[in-house]
């Protein structure tokens, strides 16, 4: 089986590609990073470097690889207050464009390729009570907008030409690839340093939010059996449970003889002023035959875990100052 994963260089990608060839795919990897990128090196499969601004290059790739799966993880998108505006151009290019060509590939034979689209659960709109693959969406920022577009752009091709691909609604999803501005990423760098230096204190903007938050390697497990199980279906990918922020870091801390308030200084606490949502995971379950297993503190207790193990550190200046991304 050939395989074609567009953003192996991040979290994602580099799971999926370790996971297809374990499995006897031939996956070729694309990503911007040039391929003596220490990143690069490290992935288990084949690589190619390409912007994917560049539509004619995605379109000569797929002609010339002849993939059969194509996975879409590649996207512009930014921290928590990232000014989408000014990249604008850059995000529709990359969250929309380049997925063209590749669905004009697909059109060419829709038995035997299948493409599967990230996508966010932030295109849902309003995100309260029972969140499902049928609730409102709406284009409330301008990464869901680009997002609404690409499935929108999938609808088409669907209905026109009968491809077959896979729209996957992404909850958060942790491992300790994850980017170090993303919530458990500072919680895990910081609580190593807690764990080593017990007087240790950092910043968090708040811990007063609702989330949902799971494995991305059993995440990206369970994409790969959604694509070949339910093509064409799409599916919420989330773990159906719902923590308060304050609580489950409470609970993470705990696991490591720690106090979360002896540690933590809020920059803004709001107390509890959001409204709470849960995900229907029910569809994923048909699809693929189960929800996810894998519990969020297990994922970030490893995090932590993986970080003491490589002797710990501190944040980077600013790192985990109030901009924590979720």
């Amino acid at each position: 089986m050939r395989s074609l994963i567009l953003g192996v260089c991040g979290q994602d990608g580099s799971l999926l590609a370790a996971r297809l060839v374990a499995g006897g795919h031939d996956v070729l990897g694309v990503g911007r990073a040039e391929p003596s990128a220490g990143r690069v090196a490290a992935l288990p499969c084949r690589y190619h470097p390409l912007d994917l601004c560049d539509t004619r290059g995605v379109a000569q790739l797929v002609q010339d690889f002849q993939p059969q799966r194509i996975y879409y993880l590649a996207g512009v998108h930014g921290a928590a207050g990232f000014r989408y505006e000014p990249v604008f151009a850059q995000m529709l290019a990359v969250n929309v464009g380049a997925l063209h060509p590749l669905l004009e590939y697909a059109r060419q034979d829709p038995e035997r390729v299948r493409l599967v689209y990230a996508s966010s659960v932030k295109v849902f709109d309003p995100l309260a009570g029972i969140v499902s693959e049928a609730s409102p969406k709406a284009m409330s920022c301008l990464y869901s907008t680009t997002k609404l577009a690409a499935e929108g752009l999938i609808g088409c091709y669907r209905k026109n030409f009968g491809v077959r691909a896979n729209i996957v609604y992404y909850g958060n999803h942790e491992s300790s690839l994850r980017g170090p501005d993303f919530l458990f990423s500072i919680l895990a760098s910081n609580i190593a340093s807690c764990v080593e230096r017990p007087d240790h204190r950092f910043e968090l903007h708040t811990l007063d939010f609702w989330g949902d938050w799971g494995s991305a390697d059993e995440y990206m497990e369970l994409t790969s059996e959604l694509v070949e199980k339910a093509p064409g279906r799409d599916v919420l990918m989330a773990s159906g449970v719902t923590w308060w922020g304050r609580e489950l870091v409470e609970r993470l801390f705990a696991r490591f003889g720690l106090v979360a308030r002896h540690h933590i200084d809020e920059v803004q606490p709001k107390g509890m002023v959001l409204p709470r949502f849960t995900f229907d995971v029910r569809r994923l379950v048909e699809c693929v035959g189960r929800s996810p297993r894998v519990g969020i503190l297990d994922v970030a207790e490893q995090m932590v875990r993986t970080r003491l193990a490589a002797g710990g550190r501190l944040p980077a200046e600013g790192e985990g100052a109030g901009r924590q991304r979720l």
